[in-house]
Parts: C-alpha cells; structure tokens; sequence
C-alpha cells in the first residue's frame, strides 16, 4: 500500500503557472512577428509567379484560337491590370468583340501588370506608365467604344512586333476617389514577359533591378 502511495506522488503532475503560459505566448509571439514577413514574401513571390504562368498559357491558347478560327485574337488588359478576357475580331473591316464564353480572369493577390510596350524594358518605372497606354499601335484594340491595351495575335499565330509585359509585386488599393495608381509596391521583384513577334513564343526574364 505504501509503495502505491509512493508511485501515485511521483506521477502527479503540477499544472502550468501563469507566468509559465505568459512566457510562452511571449515566444510563440517573437516567433510570429520574425517569420511573419518571410511567409508573406513567399505569398507575394508565389502570387507573381502563378500570375506569370497564367498569362503565358493565356498568350498560347490565344495564338493558337487565332489560327483556328483564321482571325485576329487578343489578350486585352482590363482597367487596374489585374485582370484581363480574350477578345477577336470576327473579321478585317468589323469590330472587335469579347470572346463568346470568355470572362474576366483575375490575376493572383499581390501581382499586377505594370508595363505592356514594343520596346525593351531595361529600366523599369511601373508607376510611370501605370495606368497601361491605351494608344499605343500594336497593342490596342477597342471594343464598345472603349481602348483597352492588349496582345494581338494575327490569324498567323504572329503579332505586329515583339512586344514585352512586366509583372510587379504590387498591390493596387481601391479608395473612394478611384484612384488607380499603385498603392503597395515591391520595388525588388518584377518578371517580364519577352513576346517573339514572329514565333508567339513567351521567354521570361528576371526584372532589369530594383524599379526606382
């Protein structure tokens, strides 16, 4: 009967004092606020990412829907570039039309398009060009009466000329002006889109560095 008592005291377990469970939340919260950034780089790096694959396989179904159906095709940019819709036109001397069945596709949280121009983009000022040039020949369509900047691609599979698309870490805010400028934005991670006039090929670059 002793010897019971005896183990019955050896494994009775004291409960957790209060400045005991006051240290651990003070941890687990140091842990928290340290890894908090690194996991929302890797969201926002995955959100470019995701983004990029997206609109390549995008621009390879529009070439290829462009030789099927012997028509114009394009991958227009929507208003704030963080979304786009496939349009064509139907033909030469008509307008251009949203594509039957086609819907707004929204880019991943933390990624926009910054930039959509004919020439290199070698230094990198998304806020300059931001909202996208809707005159620019080439890489405008209209449709309703409304300019939208997109890639066009030729009945061919081709497009008029190369043409280079960027893609920011950025986030834009709405507010009750509808300001459209860019709120939030990574000025150390950008990817561009290298589009082959001739081919329709997309090659990926690593942005020029940091954007000013």
């Amino acid at each position: 009967m002793q010897a019971i008592r005896q183990n019955n005291k050896m494994t009775k377990k004291h409960p957790f004092t209060l400045v005991e469970l006051m240290v651990v939340l003070i941890i687990i919260g140091i842990l928290m606020a340290a890894l908090a950034p690194a996991f929302n780089r890797l969201m926002t790096g995955n959100a470019v990412g995701a983004a990029e694959r997206m609109i390549s396989g995008q621009l390879a179904l529009a070439r290829a829907e462009a030789a099927r159906r012997r028509c114009d095709v394009a991958i227009v940019i929507l208003p704030k570039s963080s979304s786009f819709r496939a349009a064509y036109k139907p033909n030469d001397s008509g307008p251009w039309e949203w594509m039957l069945g086609s819907q707004e596709t929204w880019l991943p949280t933390g990624a926009i398009i910054g930039q959509l121009r004919t020439d290199d983009i070698t230094n990198p000022k998304p806020k300059d060009d931001y909202p996208l040039s809707n005159t620019t020949s080439g890489i405008t369509v209209e449709i309703g009466g409304v300019n939208f900047p997109a890639i066009i691609f030729k009945p061919n599979g081709r497009l008029d000329q190369n043409v280079k698309l960027a893609i920011y870490e950025a986030v834009i805010l709405p507010d009750q002006t509808d300001d459209k400028s860019i709120q939030m934005l990574n000025n150390k991670y950008c990817r561009v889109l290298n589009i082959s006039q001739y081919t329709g090929r997309v090659t990926f670059d690593n942005g020029p560095g940091e954007i000013p």
